[in-house]
């Protein structure tokens, strides 16, 4: 118990609050700072069965899920400091353009269902799956987010214990019918998918495409049972829109090919074919023997391809390295332009050298 109170006391010396996000009978949400690195966190006081849930979400590896930084366990409660992330709600997006694109749909839903596949194989159900908390990054990352109400199924429970959810997209089952579970999140699921595609809710209009209405019928469906079974069940139903192949999923490394936008792979094939034709007409120009050709292509490597990559953050790098996801944002592009500045100049180092063996 000293040892909580020193973690406690540590975290309040290191994190000093800004503003109250929200307040309820669950817990307290704060934006707060990082004294030493001035980095954004968002710090939550919760229940302790809730700071179990976190616990286990802290062992999740997926993108789509926000960095927890530390976990606190007192008498009464739990302290959780998450990482901050800069971007919009999914509610917020849906506000503002109405409703999305089907490629640009598919791609944010293909994220969320892999999250939710993790999440549930580490048995824990959001429960509450909804616009407000699935959080878009700048970067275009979904992080489903507040799982302040989320818990694990119980064995020999046939029901909850309390009636949660927020209406609308809350299962039958959430309202004292029977426990939650899974089924629980397809349900909040299929809700979504329906706004995303058509801007309302399934009762008031279904997408035009028969594809998706099928989906979002069953997912939809009063009785568990009728529905998917799994979320893995749902990606197969999507197929290759979903991300099978790596040109068209978030875990694409290749900047410009991320978010499967039509004019951001144009741009990035006229840009990489630039680069390409650059790349070669320097080489075939300064090269005399098979030395000054070595060294040329060394040398254009260095000058243009290494800084594109730093440049683009090539294999996101900021999002998949948790030493370096920690460094504040504006530290991290920082590094990224100096290393970008110094192989240019290791470039144009080693073109020298090409100069001097032409000689």
């Amino acid at each position: 118990m000293e040892n909580a109170k020193l973690y406690e006391e540590y975290i309040e010396n290191n994190y000093e609050e800004l503003k109250k996000l929200s307040q309820n009978e669950r817990g307290s949400t704060y934006l707060a700072r990082n004294r030493h690195t001035g980095a954004l966190v968002i710090k939550k006081q919760v229940n302790l069965e809730c700071g179990n849930i976190y616990k286990r979400l802290q062992k999740i590896d997926s993108p789509n899920l926000n960095q927890i930084l530390e976990i606190c366990f007192q008498e009464k409660y739990c302290i959780v400091v998450e990482r901050y992330i800069s971007g919009e709600t999914l509610g917020q997006r849906l506000e503002r353009k109405g409703k999305f694109m089907e490629d640009e749909a598919v791609y944010f839903c293909a994220q969320i269902l892999r999250c939710l596949q993790k999440v549930h194989k580490s048995g824990i159900v959001h429960r509450d799956l909804t616009p407000a908390n699935i959080l878009i990054s700048v970067d275009g990352i979904v992080k489903i987010i507040d799982f302040g109400i989320a818990r694990t199924p119980k064995e020999n429970q046939t029901e909850d214990t309390v009636i949660m959810g927020t209406r609308g997209y809350a299962s039958p089952e959430q309202f004292g019918f029977r426990q939650t579970d899974a089924r629980t999140d397809i349900y909040a699921f299929g809700i979504l998918l329906n706004k995303m595609l058509t801007g309302c809710m399934p009762n008031e209009r279904l997408p035009e495409k028969r594809k998706y209405r099928k989906i979002i019928k069953k997912c939809t469906m009063m009785e568990p049972k009728e529905r998917y079974m799994s979320v893995g069940e749902i990606l197969k139903e999507f197929g290759k829109e979903a991300g099978e192949n790596i040109w068209e999923t978030d875990r694409c490394i290749v900047p410009g090919f991320r978010r499967n936008i039509t004019w951001h792979k144009v741009v990035a094939v006229i840009g990489y074919i630039y680069i390409g034709m650059g790349y070669i007409l320097q080489v075939i120009k300064y090269s005399h023997d098979f030395v000054s050709f070595l060294l040329e292509c060394i040398a254009m490597f260095l000058f243009w391809i290494v800084p594109t990559m730093f440049i683009t953050n090539f294999g996101r790098l900021d999002s998949r390295n948790n030493l370096y996801a920690k460094i504040p944002k504006v530290i991290r592009v920082g590094i990224r332009i100096i290393l970008s500045c110094v192989a240019m100049v290791l470039g144009v180092i080693v073109h020298m050298q090409v100069l001097e063996v032409g000689k």
